[in-house]
């Protein structure tokens, strides 16, 4: 609504401004017809004086022959010359139209150009669309975060109730451990209470002992060996873990890539667009330039004609007061009284065609007013045109706004897929929870199967040792036999001995024997301690046996598991082979692109030499055009030449009947020295009246800038306004993005908590090369697209060259066609300034031949002057067009080679992505070879618990490899929103400068329009003057008569009363003043 009020207040004003201009027309058209007004009373007066003269006429016929025939002669000459001239406007009129031709193929290209600005916004526009659906995902992203950390806290709470199931096995294992140790012990007392029984095998039953003991020594080894596969194992998760955790961290750095990659691609976009922008506006600068450059020569050419026509009055002046010095020696004028009757009746004709010069000069005067009143029309419409630019600007943020809400919708979308994720997610834990069970299955039977591995191993060592105690028994019943054949063949000497040392062995065996039955004894109860205990572990075995077939069932789940990863593996292998061969293909697409490059090149090239050729003609035909107004200068020099010449000898023929005149013109000097100081008083008052007129137009213009000043004043007002609330509106709206950026952040903050708690498992490896292929096709999306848009800017590029290039062409050949017409113009009044002198010389004879030579000499000056002036324009007109060219084509160059440049950033940034996807997919195929090995391993151990571990941890890498993916998508299109926020800053800033550029760029003009109307103005009173002049020089050869008859009385005094009448009724405006003081300098010369 702010918005609409804005508009209307718009154009109230500009309606104002337009009431005031048709105001300034009006006024003009009351000049104009008061004009009329004025030259018909002076044609009544000039009738009325032919009538006299006629009359008078018809009693003073003479014969001029000789002179009449001179008059005829230098009529025919001057009837060629106009001609001539005549000739050369038609020729301009023709070139005129050609260039209106070309300002309509102008305009045309212009609205081409147009449009593709149109296009330009409508490109902003989406993305502006896209920015705010991001904005609108967001918020959802925020409320599946925390159903995200709720699901993973589940998963942590079944990882731990799994970690308490494999501590409860290992305790069972440890008891088993300990039923083994007590076995082992009770078997050291059996051992014991044999060997108290067989005294004489106690080194047999140590060895046995021995035996028992290595036995020990192996259990324990094999104990150390299950504790050092464990640790082994725990290791083996720990290393994997921080493999898992470094191949996140290598994919976090890829999707940070990856993000930054994206976001150069958006800026690459924005700095295109703003390229775009500046060189439209660069444009538009450079024709502004160029309008300026135009406005100033014309000025430059108003302020030399305005000095020609300065000298031109000098020159008249200089008549005027050589024919006073001449008249001095003219006596013998008295005689000729009579013929100078006729001749101010050839001055009164001339008079009546300078009235019919003044007619045309009104006749352009209308016509430059209407010129003012379109070009008042064609400001008013431009500034209708700005006001639905502004229109459109705030229409193009509003559609900004909508495509946030899209993106918004996007997020929503992404927030939906990655509960999806949560799904799968849970599915596969609740596949790892039955894999566990399984596995524990598996565990109880292995454990089972030890215990009887172990309860055999003891059986048969028993079975051993009895063997060993029979054979040690045998060996030594040998053994004694042995020693009682040596003894019985020892000497007697030595019986002795050894009945005192079998005494004593004897009693040393009794007290052996007691002992070993003390030992056996405690052994039997050990023994019977070792049954009960057995007994109870045989009912904790039954509890063991239900654990363990828990275990087995986990097992199984886990196997199955196992096959589905297996599955989804070779599914990855499937789409990685499908990634190659999008990889072949778009290199193929690439090869191709850089084809279309090169022919685009080619292209450019061609262009460029066409270009150049065009250049060379168009100097060829400017040298020709220059070469033929060489040889018409030459031409009318020769002309001039001829003509000087024939001048001077009908000077010498006139100078000779002047000597013979001067006695007679003695008489007269008298009565034309007191005419001279009548003329005097007259001119002084003339001079009076002119300075007034000159004040009168001063205050006028006075009055007329202050209006300006203060319309600028208003304008500029108005624009601050509009200025102030489009800020506060941009203000809002940056406070509005602050609070949304503020909960982005936080949720950002979240995300970052929880992302040290998340756990996932290996299926969304899958997910995660889907999302990689995704991104892969839209860079090959965007790259194309890219492609088209660089192909169309060239296009464009070439398109808008070709269309400025014929628009400044055009406009410079209008303003040329212009400047000849003006000079045409000139040279018509310098033909008919010409044609009233030679009525002069036909009424003044020899006394008014070396005024009118030096005016013929002062014209050939003038002439030659405007021939000058009219070459340094031509020539001014040249160095613009081809300053026009070079910085055209410097545009040109500037902008291929910025295409150039995105060109090459775009096919680097392609070149990286596929690289950096030839690196993912290696790493890929490594991570996939890596996990064929673990398998492998993990078959050749039978460590299902590890394997189990180790898919944990690959799973909860690519979780939090997800989620740390999606917030550094929030992070991007964060950055993203900020930066669309400062652009449309940016771009609102441009706007004003824009409408502030373009509003003094429209008041500039009228300025200069109203600077050429004052010239115009002022030319005109130069030309009125001088018709003053020509009508006092009549006057004054009117009053030699000295015939004051009644009737001629009575008309000057009826002119007299007529004109000041006239003169009092008629208002002081800028062009009535000059053309009223015509009629009453006449009538007063003549009375």
């Amino acid at each position: 609504m702010q918005d609409f009020f804005k508009e209307t207040n718009l154009r109230e004003k500009l309606q104002e401004q337009c009431d005031d201009l048709s105001r300034e027309v009006d006024n003009l058209q009351s000049e104009r017809t008061k004009l009329k007004k004025q030259l018909a009373d002076t044609e009544a007066t000039l009738s009325e004086k032919d009538d006299a003269i006629a009359a008078a006429a018809k009693s003073t016929d003479t014969d001029q022959g000789a002179h009449d025939t001179l008059v005829e002669e230098m009529e025919k000459k001057f009837s060629k010359e106009t001609k001539e001239l005549e000739d050369q406007g038609k020729k301009l009129q023709e070139e005129k139209l050609a260039a209106q031709v070309k300002e309509a193929e102008e305009r045309k290209h212009a609205a081409e150009l147009q449009q593709v600005l149109n296009q330009l916004s409508e490109d902003l526009e989406k993305q502006s669309a896209e920015w705010d659906a991001e904005k609108k995902i967001l918020a959802e992203q925020k409320a599946q975060i925390e159903s995200l950390t709720v699901q993973v806290a589940s998963l942590t709470e079944e990882r731990d109730t799994l970690k308490r199931d494999i501590d409860e096995v290992t305790q069972q294992l440890k008891d088993t451990q300990g039923s083994l140790e007590a076995l082992q012990s009770k078997q050291l007392e059996v051992e014991q209470k044999h060997t108290d029984e067989l005294a004489s095998r106690d080194e047999k039953i140590s060895e046995l002992s021995q035996s028992i003991e290595d036995l020990q020594t192996k259990v324990l080894t094999a104990e150390q060996n299950h504790t050092d596969a464990l640790a082994e194992a725990s290791r083996s998760l720990e290393s994997k873990s921080s493999e898992s955790s470094k191949v996140v961290e290598e994919l976090q750095e890829k999707m940070k890539s990856l993000l930054q990659q994206h976001t150069d691609e958006l800026r690459t976009k924005d700095e295109a667009i703003e390229s775009h922008v500046q060189a439209a506006q660069e444009l538009r600068e450079l024709t502004e330039q160029l309008q300026e450059r135009a406005d100033q020569a014309a000025a430059d050419l108003e302020n030399e004609r305005n000095a020609h026509a300065e000298a031109i009055r000098e020159n008249v002046a200089e008549i005027q007061r050589s024919s006073d010095e001449a008249s001095q020696g003219k006596d013998a004028e008295i005689t000729r009284h009579l013929e100078a009757i006729d001749g101010l009746q050839e001055q009164i004709k001339s008079l009546q065609q300078g009235e019919s010069n003044s007619a045309q000069i009104a006749a352009e005067l209308n016509t430059q007013m209407e010129e003012l009143k379109q070009s008042h029309a064609d400001a008013l419409q431009v500034k209708t045109s700005e006001v639905d630019e502004l229109m459109k600007q705030l229409d193009a943020i509003n559609d900004q706004l909508a495509g946030d809400a899209a993106e918004r919708e996007r997020l929503k979308e992404e927030s939906d897929g990655l509960r999806k994720t949560i799904q799968t997610l849970e599915e596969v834990s609740r596949r790892e929870s039955e894999q566990h069970s399984t596995l524990i299955t598996t565990l109880q039977m292995e454990l089972e199967e030890a215990r009887k591995k172990a309860q055999a191993d003891l059986d048969a060592a028993q079975e051993r040792a009895r063997q060993d105690l029979l054979t040690l028994g045998q060996d030594h019943d040998a053994e004694i036999e042995s020693l009682r054949a040596d003894l019985e063949g020892d000497a007697k000497k030595r019986i002795e001995e050894l009945q005192a040392s079998y005494d004593s062995s004897v009693a040393d065996k009794k007290a052996a024997l007691e002992g070993h039955e003390k030992a056996l004894a405690e052994k039997s109860e050990a023994l019977q301690a070792a049954n009960e205990e057995l007994a109870a572990l045989k009912a904790s075995s039954g509890d063991a046996s239900q654990s363990l077939k828990d275990a087995l069932a986990k097992h199984k789940q886990l196997e199955d598991e196992k096959a589905a990863i297996e599955e989804a593996r070779g599914i990855s292998q499937n789409l990685l082979v499908d990634l190659q061969a999008r990889f072949d293909t778009l290199i193929e697409e690439k090869s191709a692109a850089e084809e279309a490059h090169t022919t685009s090149q080619k292209l450019i090239a061609d262009l460029q030499a066409r270009h150049d050729s065009l250049l060379e003609e168009r100097t060829t035909a400017e040298d020709a055009h220059s070469r033929a107004i060489e040889a018409l200068k030459e031409d009318s020099d020769a002309i001039s030449k001829q003509l000087l010449g024939e001048l001077q000898i009908k000077y010498d023929v006139l100078l000779d009947e002047k000597r013979s005149l001067e006695g007679a013109n003695e008489n007269e000097l008298d009565n034309l020295k007191s005419q001279r100081d009548a003329l005097s008083a007259q001119v002084s008052e003339l001079e009076k009246t002119h300075g007034g007129v000159v004040a009168e137009y001063q205050a006028a213009q006075e009055i007329h800038a202050r209006a300006m000043e203060s319309q600028r004043a208003e304008v500029e007002q108005q624009y601050s306004t509009l200025l102030d609330a489009l800020q506060s509106e941009l203000a809002s709206a940056e406070q509005a993005k602050k609070s949304a950026i503020q909960e982005k952040q936080a949720a950002i903050e979240e995300l970052v908590a929880l992302k040290k708690d998340i756990n996932a498992n290996e299926e969304s490896s899958n997910a995660n090369i889907a999302d990689l292929t995704a991104k892969y096709e839209s860079l090959l999306a965007e790259k194309a697209t890219l492609d088209r848009e660089h192909e169309a800017a060239v296009a464009l590029l070439k398109d808008d060259m070709k269309a400025e290039q014929e628009k400044v062409t055009s406009e410079m050949q209008a303003q040329c066609e212009d400047l000849k017409t003006k000079l045409a113009e000139t040279d018509k009044e310098h033909s008919d300034a010409i044609a009233l002198l030679r009525e002069e010389l036909k009424d003044g004879h020899s006394h008014d031949l070396a005024t009118t030579q030096k005016a013929l000499e002062d014209l050939q000056k003038t002439h030659n002057d405007l021939l000058e002036q009219k070459a340094s324009i031509e020539r001014a007109h040249e160095d613009a067009i081809t300053e026009l060219m070079v910085g055209m084509e410097a545009n040109q160059t500037n902008a291929v080679q910025q295409l150039q440049k995105k060109y090459d950033a775009l096919s680097a940034e392609l070149q990286d992505t596929k690289t950096m996807h030839a690196t993912e997919l290696e790493a890929a195929k490594l991570g996939g070879t890596a996990h064929e090995a673990l398998l492998q391993d993990l078959k050749s151990q039978h460590d299902h618990l590890a394997s189990q571990a180790a898919s944990d941890a690959e799973s909860h890498a690519v979780d939090v490899q997800r989620f740390q993916g999606t917030i550094r998508k929030l992070e991007a299109e964060h950055r993203q929103a900020a930066e669309a926020t400062k652009a449309a800053e940016d771009q609102i800033e441009q706007m004003k400068v824009d409408v502030v550029k373009k509003h003094l760029a429209r008041v500039e003009p009228l300025e200069r329009e109203n600077e050429a109307l004052r010239d115009k103005v002022e030319r005109l009173q130069s030309i009125l003057a001088a018709g003053d002049r020509v009508a006092r020089a009549a006057a004054t050869m009117g009053e030699k008569r000295e015939i004051n008859t009644l009737a001629e009385e009575d008309e000057d005094e009826e002119q007299a009363t007529s004109g000041t009448q006239s003169s009092q009724q008629s208002l002081p405006p800028r062009e009535v003043m000059g053309t009223v003081s015509c009629p009453k300098d006449d009538r007063r010369h003549i009375c």
